[in-house]
C-alpha cells in the first residue's frame, strides 16, 4: 500500500510543475499599477505625473497682484522731433530748450498694486494703483545766445521728466500651457495724474559745465490704452505665481501749444518691462497656503 502511494505521488509531480510554469504571475506594488507618491505643501500627487492638467485646477477667486520694474518712455507724433537748441530765456536769464517734444527715450521706473478676480481659468479683470515714470530724452547739439547771437556746440544730457499717479484697468486673458506654465495677453485702460512735469539738463557749452532745471509741466490728466503679454510660473497650490511680462502703453491725451514750447499734438508712450508677483485670495487656495505653512 505505501509502495502503491509513493508510485501515485511521484507520478503527479511533472503535473504539478508543468501547471506552476505555465499559471499567471500576479505582481503587487509595481511603477505602473500605483507609482509612489510623495507628500509636501499639503498635497499629494504622483511623481510620474508632476503636473495637473489645467482644467483640473481650479484657480478662480479675488487675486493680489504686485509689480514693476523698467519703463522706456519718449513722446510720439508727427511733431515730434529728433533734436532740437538750447537757448537762454531773456526774461529769467535761465538756459531752456527750443523744444522739448523729443523721441528720445528716457530711463524710469514703474510700481503697481492690482486687486482682480479670476473668471474660469482664462479670464482675469483687475484694478492696479501706482506711479510711472514718463517723458523723454532731449538731444540738443547747439546753443544759440539771444545775446549777441552766437551758436556754440554743446554735450550733455537733457531729460523731460514727467512722474504720474497711475489707475489702471487690465484684463488679461490667460493661455495655460500646463498646471505650471502659461502665457497670458492684456488689454486695458488707464488713467495718470501727473505729480512732477520739469525740464533738468546738465550740460557742456562750449566746454562749459552748466546745470539748469525749468518747470515745464504737462498733462494734468492722461487717458489711453495699453497692450502687454506675460509669462507665468505657478508655484504649488496656495503659493501663488510669479511672472514677466512687457506692456506697450499709449496716450490719447494730446499735448498742444499751451502745454510745452511747441506748437502741434504729440503724445506720451512707455514701453514696461516688469517682474510680479500673484497671490490667490480664493478659499481653497488661502487653505493650501496655510497647509503649506
Amino acid at each position: 500500500m505505501k509502495r502503491s502511494v509513493a508510485l501515485l505521488i511521484l507520478g503527479m509531480m511533472p503535473l504539478a510543475l508543468q501547471a506552476q510554469e505555465t499559471s499567471p504571475t500576479i505582481q503587487i506594488g509595481t511603477d505602473q499599477d500605483a507609482a509612489p507618491k510623495r507628500k509636501g505643501f499639503g498635497f499629494e500627487k504622483r511623481t510620474k505625473d508632476p503636473f495637473i492638467p489645467p482644467e483640473k485646477t481650479d484657480r478662480r477667486g479675488l487675486t493680489l497682484t504686485v509689480y514693476g520694474g523698467l519703463t522706456l518712455s519718449n513722446l510720439a507724433g508727427e511733431d515730434v522731433y529728433s533734436q532740437t537748441k538750447l537757448t537762454r530765456n531773456l526774461a529769467t536769464d535761465r538756459l531752456e530748450t527750443q523744444s522739448p517734444v523729443s523721441d528720445g527715450f528716457r530711463l524710469g521706473g514703474n510700481g503697481f498694486v492690482e486687486i482682480g478676480y479670476q473668471y474660469a481659468n482664462n479670464i482675469h479683470p483687475g484694478v492696479a494703483l501706482g506711479y510711472i515714470q514718463k517723458g523723454a530724452e532731449i538731444h540738443a547739439t547747439e546753443y544759440f545766445d539771444p545775446r549777441n547771437k552766437t551758436v556754440k556746440p554743446v554735450t550733455g544730457s537733457i531729460t523731460w521728466i514727467q512722474n504720474y499717479l497711475s489707475l489702471q484697468i487690465p484684463v488679461q486673458f490667460h493661455f495655460p500651457i500646463n498646471d505650471r506654465h502659461e502665457s497670458t495677453f492684456t488689454i486695458g485702460l488707464f488713467f495718470d495724474f501727473l505729480l512732477e512735469g520739469k525740464e533738468i539738463g546738465k550740460v557742456s557749452i562750449g566746454g562749459t559745465p552748466e546745470n539748469f532745471s525749468n518747470e515745464l509741466g504737462g498733462n494734468d490728466l492722461e487717458r489711453g490704452f495699453m497692450l502687454g503679454v506675460s509669462y507665468v510660473y505657478h508655484f504649488p497650490p496656495g503659493l501663488g505665481s510669479a511672472f514677466i511680462n512687457t506692456n506697450w502703453n499709449r496716450s490719447n491725451t494730446p499735448y498742444g501749444i499751451a502745454s510745452a514750447r511747441a506748437p502741434g499734438e504729440y503724445y506720451n508712450q512707455t514701453m514696461n518691462f516688469n517682474i510680479g508677483y500673484r497671490l490667490s485670495l480664493s478659499h481653497q487656495s488661502v487653505l493650501a497656503l496655510w497647509d503649506a505653512l
